[in-house]
């Protein structure tokens, strides 16, 4: 695989910004991910909290909030990074020229889509009309986000990126230099590991069986070190891009690999597959309560638990005597969102590819 060092450079900076401003969801995330009997927790913000704390740390401004403010109920990624994952190419070859290009009409349109798509007219907002601004604000307030930072963003958006680019540089800067010595330590494992686990990566990546992983590009990423992801660029082209700790992400994600849109329709489109699920929502059950609730038999509702728990849509919570506890596995389903966004994306982008090619 052909190692792409500055994209991943790239990726840091923003995740780490983007951690800035969503440290207490993130936490969140690395206390639901783990298995209550685990002997110790991943430490999944490590190398954030070492850059955040480093002598010649860097931190952004609170203006830049909505930039990078992941809420993540509502929002798979942040405004930023949806950009990022537009232009990856252009990323990749000139970093600099890529934050120099978010001066252009194309990033506030994607900014302002991430917050607003079908709420209000963009182009009505960038004409700063009071009724777009008022209904954009109100509609902020109601989704739960500080309104009160998105006062610059939605009224002096050129002069706040101009800001942001000298920020987002200079982070770049420290971000290449905090990385070259935790990079050399870590490559010698990340390249065995990724020769040894080849076919997961394939499978968690979601690149066809008949692409050939060796023949694709690949950078690593510190900031959040459990997150594996990939961009394709082509029909037969990724980029692929590795977490810091790609070991204990496979241990993590790997048996969840093959969720896919078939699977969660199966799990998620039978009635009373999804009725159980709907319950365990508030909170667990046995299967006697299930039953009970859902007005089934208990060897219907046994059936049905057993396929949802073989599938790891639900887990057991805890056994008292021989009373058996279900809940929800918030791993699968954190799984599962990424995936369907992602599948969901590419079907997009090849709708896209084919409509302008008439």
């Amino acid at each position: 695989m052909e190692y792409i060092p500055q994209l991943g450079s790239v990726m840091d900076t923003l995740a780490y910004s983007m951690l800035y401003f969503s440290y207490s969801i993130y936490e969140f995330r690395q206390k639901v991910i783990h298995e209550p009997d685990q002997e110790a927790l991943y430490d999944t913000l490590l190398y954030f909290n070492q850059f955040r704390t480093a002598k010649r740390r860097i931190e952004p401004s609170e203006q830049f909030l909505p930039f990078f403010y992941y809420h993540g109920r509502y929002n798979e990624h942040f405004a930023v990074f949806k950009y990022f994952w537009e232009h990856i190419s252009e990323a990749s070859e000139d970093p600099n020229a890529f934050f120099d290009s978010m001066l252009s009409n194309d990033f506030y349109e994607t900014c302002m889509h991430y917050y607003f798509d079908g709420v209000v007219s963009v182009s009505d907002l960038k004409e700063q009309k009071p009724a777009a601004l008022l209904t954009a604000m109100a509609y902020l307030n109601r989704q739960g986000y500080c309104s009160d930072m998105f006062v610059s963003f939605l009224s002096d958006f050129e002069e706040l990126t101009k800001q942001l680019i000298i920020y987002l540089k200079e982070c770049f800067r420290r971000m290449e230099s905090f990385r070259t010595k935790i990079i050399t330590e870590i490559m010698p494992g990340l390249e065995e590991t990724i020769s040894e686990s080849e076919s997961a990566i394939i499978r968690m990546c979601s690149i066809p069986e008949d692409v050939p992983l060796e023949k694709q590009k690949y950078t690593i990423h510190i900031m959040d070190h459990l997150n594996l992801l990939s961009k394709r660029l082509s029909q037969s082209e990724y980029i692929v891009f590795v977490c810091a700790s790609l070991s204990h992400a496979l241990l993590l994600w790997g048996n969840s690999a093959y969720i896919t849109l078939k699977s969660f329709g199966k799990d998620f489109g039978n009635d009373v597959s999804f009725d159980i699920i709907q319950h365990l929502r508030s909170g667990e059950r046995t299967s006697a309560q299930l039953a009970k609730e859902l007005f089934t038999s208990r060897s219907t509702t046994d059936r049905y638990i057993k396929a949802l728990k073989d599938d790891q849509v639900i887990v057991v919570s805890r056994q008292i005597g021989t009373e058996v506890y279900y809940t929800l596995n918030t791993r699968y389903l954190l799984t599962l969102k990424s995936k369907i966004v992602r599948d969901v994306n590419d079907i997009l982008e090849d709708i896209v590819k084919s409509s302008s090619s008439f």
